[in-house]
């Protein structure tokens, strides 16, 4: 026993030694009294004689310490949150039982690194089942080994997998007649096609499924209860929907950006490695690869989940001690895949001998630390660096981010420009939103435009006159002037002939300025939601025959109407409160306060040649800086 015992020592040792790698070492040393299990499983791959699976077992050993898994009282919240999922619920409450139930059960959750829970029986039955679909399946063999390793080979797909045996649970998940595309030789070895197949049986099983921005809870690792969601983030459904498809040999991959550019918050998305050594867009349970998955947005820097660290973060974090910006110390840089990047040499304010500093992106409150790069005196490089975006530089002082450098534009061609003058100017111009129009609204632009006022002093308007025309293809807010021959008690809205018309709000003005609060008489409640101060509900007109009817009290006269057409809610809204803040000096500085009383409000006097930003203290996230191009008489949106 003595002799055996001494054999396997030196055994190990040999292994760790021929290995090269501090990470294994580290690893073994920091398993605890978990160590034997990752020893057996280095043991069983040496007596095999399969190094290739000896050298990937050790892989995942090196890199296992730098994961975690949950433990405790996680087990009993996935208990409650299936009975939860699968009893006659409210959807619009379910969300925010499972956020209580999470926040009840974290008391008596916590996690463990991976290395000192793993055992050696899960371990060889993952590695071995990986090895099989990368040598026998049909649509990971084009794999090199290290693509192998990062993609087919690890037993968690993301940094908020749990440890489970997901391969064999997922596998049979719309499965279908996956088998057949073997047999056409335009689909041997190239799994767009099969893959697409899978995500759209997917699809059908998640239909009303919404995504959310604020997570729901701990995430749902079980397939049954998550298609039950009412709602679920980005992140999660990318974890899922890759556990599915590497079951089954897909090498699919998740990358994130962690701030859009000009929107809030990031974006988490996957990707399929095909054959031809292109990493290729899907959206789990949405949309397929070839699919333009948000082509207009900009994304100045993404990253791709590993399994292995990122050893060049790991160094910075540990000894120049940069602030940890990523959600895993295990991911790469892949901004070049997306883009044409450039080093970005940005010029600073000061420098208090800070050695790293970091790329900020404005996410509708404050900037938002993404990115760190290297300081050198009174400037920085930002490398490998998306373009189209405004971005600023950032310290980390006294436990806040301060900016150190003026606001700065990366064109499409990487040039930068810095924002800000020293100009005594002033200048005004007119708001009309918060933030720009995005896609959504515009592709709905064949009923936001055009539409009549009609007013009469009759209910059933038996005599009438059309007192205002509504801009045709115009699909924003505006105001229409009103021409009346007499003074009329009942006004009604109606797309006219053969045209629909969707419209959220109407306000009425009299020539003193006054707003007068409508009273809808008609039975159709949707006349009401013209008039129900939410811009995010709206009546559909149809022809002459759908309007929406209203009583002013008494025979009026009116200067104008003030509509804000179906849209985001984005729309300066009567009543509601705004500031208007302008960049000097290295901070925001408020300019202008106001209650609106109507849907534009006139900015006077303010230092122009600025970076502004508005922002809604009634309701809504969606506020964004802005810049104003003087020759052109237009607000720039970033």
């Amino acid at each position: 026993m003595v002799h055996i015992k001494v054999i396997y020592v030196l055994l190990m040792a040999s292994v760790i030694a021929c290995s090269c790698d501090d990470n294994l070492i580290s690893a073994l040393r920091s398993a605890g009294s978990n160590e034997k299990e990752l020893e057996a499983v280095l043991d069983h791959y040496q007596r095999s004689g399969d190094y290739e699976k000896l050298r990937a077992a050790k892989f995942i050993i090196s890199n296992a310490q730098f994961h975690s898994t949950l433990r405790g009282d996680i087990e009993y919240y996935y208990e409650c949150a299936h009975q939860l999922l699968n009893r006659v619920y409210v959807e619009d409450t379910v969300l925010d039982s499972l956020r209580h139930l999470s926040e009840s059960c974290s008391a008596g959750v916590f996690s463990r690194p991976d290395n000192q829970v793993l055992t050696a029986d899960y371990l060889i039955r993952n590695i071995d089942a990986a090895f099989y679909e990368w040598r026998n399946g049909e649509w990971c063999r084009h794999l090199g080994f290290e693509d192998f390793c990062e993609i087919i080979l690890p037993y968690r797909c993301s940094p908020i997998s749990q440890i489970s045996n997901w391969r064999e649970d997922y596998r049979p998940i719309a499965y279908g007649d996956l088998d057949y595309y073997s047999l056409c030789q335009d689909f041997m070895w190239d799994a767009r096609e099969p893959l697409s197949r899978i995500n759209t049986e997917l699809k059908r099983t998640v239909l009303g499924q919404e995504r959310i921005d604020t997570p729901h809870g701990y995430p749902i690792p079980i397939y049954e209860d998550f298609i039950k969601l009412p709602g679920v983030t980005c992140e999660e459904a990318c974890e899922i929907g890759t556990m599915v498809m590497r079951s089954k040999g897909f090498p699919v991959t998740i990358d994130y950006s962690p701030q859009w550019a000009d929107r809030m918050l990031g974006h988490t998305w996957c990707t399929l490695l095909n054959i031809r050594g292109k990493n290729i867009m899907f959206n789990p349970f949405e949309s397929n690869p070839y699919y333009p998955h948000f082509p207009y947005l900009k994304f100045p820097k993404i990253f791709r989940y590993t399994f292995s660290v990122n050893r060049e973060y790991l160094h910075l974090i540990r000894h120049d001690k940069i602030r940890n910006l990523q959600p895993s110390l295990c991911f790469k840089d892949v901004t070049d895949e997306y883009y044409q990047t450039h080093d970005l040499k940005i010029r600073l304010l000061r420098n208090r001998g800070r050695k790293y500093v970091y790329l900020g992106l404005f996410n509708c409150y404050n900037w938002n630390p993404i990115f760190w790069g290297r300081a050198s005196g009174c400037t920085v490089t930002f490398r490998n660096v998306g373009t189209n975006f405004i971005g600023i530089v950032l310290e980390y002082a006294e436990g806040r981010y301060r900016a150190i450098s003026k606001p700065f534009e990366v064109d499409v061609r990487g040039n930068v420009r810095y924002i800000g003058s020293d100009t005594k100017e002033t200048i005004d111009f007119e708001m009309y939103r918060k933030c720009p129009m995005f896609q959504h609204v515009f592709r709905q632009e064949k009923t936001l435009h055009g539409g009549l006022i009609e007013a009469s002093n009759s209910k059933d308007f038996r005599e009438s006159e059309i007192v205002a025309r509504l801009p045709l293809w115009e699909i924003q807010s505006g105001k229409v002037s009103i021409t009346q021959s007499q003074p009329y008690r009942y006004w009604r809205f109606t797309a006219g002939d053969g045209n629909v018309c969707d419209m959220a709000e109407l306000f009425f003005y009299e020539k003193s300025g006054k707003r007068i609060i409508p009273k809808a008489w008609n039975y159709d409640e949707g006349y009401r939601k013209m008039n129900d101060g939410d811009a995010l509900t709206y009546y559909t007109s149809k022809g002459m025959e759908y309007h929406g009817c209203y009583g002013l009290g008494v025979e009026r006269v009116l200067d104008h109407i003030s509509f804000i057409r179906r849209g985001d809610g984005n729309d300066i809204f009567p009543g509601d409160a705004y500031e208007l803040y302008y960049w000097d000096n290295g901070q925001m500085v408020l300019f202008d306060m106001w209650k609106a009383d109507d849907i534009s409000h006139p900015v006077k006097g303010i230092p122009a040649d600025r970076l502004y930003y508005i922002k809604c203290t009634s309701r809504g996230t969606q506020q964004r800086i802005f810049e104003y191009d003087r020759e052109k008489a237009k607000i720039i949106w970033h």
